[in-house]
């Protein structure tokens, strides 16, 4: 019946719809049955405006009591008066008892068959209304991935939540984002009388990549004068979750054969980030010295070739005579680029000329800043 969802849309209780059915099956009219089908009618209420009714009180004597600042017990006081000055018929009366006693019983099953008598204590008490009143909590997502050591606003993931004066959000516990790993947060929504829950999924997360810093982009070394050990190129090798890498760093190796090549550093987190960094190598040989023009040089060549066969003579002079007294100690030897040595033969003479006769060292020479050759010491 298309007139009874109209009354169900007002907000009826299923009592006060019950009062309002009986009086269409119990032959009252539209217009009788609007006069008491409103919400601000308790359903009792609504059962004595429907009796005067059916009792064959006219509209005009129905609506002298039916006020919502009646109570049914007024009602019923005024019906029964009415009742009275009009000189109903005993057995009319009769009739409206049973009818009275019927509507009683039907009550009584109601409650103890499907309601009980906890529904009516919520009826008697006004917590009905927020029993049945709906709650809904909507997040933003299940699942949300947030970096290590950022702020985490729960109130951000809420996007809809029924706001009432009744009605309490709880948001999760404080995050502690400074730890990896999935986190379980629970939202509450309540009133009264219930509470709903959501759950939302939070995985923090290290996406950022480590930092690798060298202390500069590129370097020239000499060939066999020159060391190069990568780790010592490092400035800095650090990630914002795992601290110091320096230790965790990788470089390619050096190929001292190529004269420029580049060594890539690189380094990864316990996340899995990764960095890199390019160092450019590039290796020279040795500078051997050049003589100067003769025409320019002429007189500087004879006096550093009389200095160097003396120093060359003394030196054969010496090491003769310490031969024939069976030692070398202190003795020195000369391998000069100006006999014919290049910076290789040199020191591979000097290597076997001193490791014929126990320790030495080999040492090149220089003058101006160029390379002369090798000086053998023994020790």
């Amino acid at each position: 019946m298309d007139q009874l969802k109209d009354y169900e849309a007002l907000g009826m209780n299923p009592f006060q719809m019950q009062e309002i059915r009986d009086g269409f099956t119990h032959g009252l009219t539209v217009q009788q049955v609007d006069l008491y089908a409103v919400p601000e009618f308790s359903s009792m209420q609504m059962r004595e405006i429907r009796l005067g009714f059916e009792a064959g009180l006219s509209f005009d004597q129905v609506s002298s009591y039916a006020k919502p600042t009646m109570t049914e017990k007024d009602m019923e006081t005024v019906r029964n008066r009415i009742d009275e000055e009009a000189k109903i018929a005993p057995q009319r009366q009769a009739e409206l008892h049973h009818k009275h006693l019927k509507n009683i019983l039907i009550f009584v099953l109601i409650i103890a068959g499907g309601i009980g008598a906890a529904f009516a204590g919520l009826l008697l008490t006004g917590s009905l209304n927020a029993y049945m009143q709906p709650l809904d909590l909507t997040l933003t997502a299940d699942q949300v991935n947030i970096e290590y050591g950022s702020s985490f606003n729960p109130m951000e993931y809420v996007q809809s939540y029924t706001q009432d004066s009744e009605v309490e959000l709880i948001l999760p516990d404080p995050l502690d984002t400074n730890a990896l790993g999935k986190k379980e947060l629970l939202y509450k929504l309540k009133n009264s009388k219930k509470v709903v829950t959501k759950e939302l999924e939070v995985n923090v997360i290290d996406s950022k990549a480590p930092k690798l810093i060298l202390k500069q982009n590129e370097v020239k070394l000499t060939r066999t004068v020159d060391d190069f050990h990568t780790s010592e190129y490092i400035e800095e090798a650090s990630d914002n979750v795992d601290g110091n890498l320096k230790d965790k760093v990788t470089e390619t190796e050096l190929d001292a054969s190529k004269d420029e090549q580049v060594i890539t550093y690189s380094v990864s987190d316990s996340s899995g980030n990764t960095a890199a960094a390019e160092l450019k190598v590039t290796l020279v040989d040795p500078v051997i010295a050049t003589p100067a023009p003769a025409e320019d040089q002429s007189s500087r060549d004879e006096t550093s070739r009389s200095g160097e066969q003396a120093t060359s003579q003394a030196a054969s002079s010496s090491i003769s005579n310490n031969t024939e007294n069976g030692s070398r100690t202190g003795e020195t030897k000369y391998y000069w680029f100006t006999d014919g040595y290049d910076i290789d033969t040199a020191y591979n003479a000097c290597k076997v000329d001193g490791s014929a006769y126990g320790a030495y060292t080999c040492e090149p020479m220089m003058v101006n800043g160029l390379y002369t050759g090798y000086k053998l010491t023994y020790k």
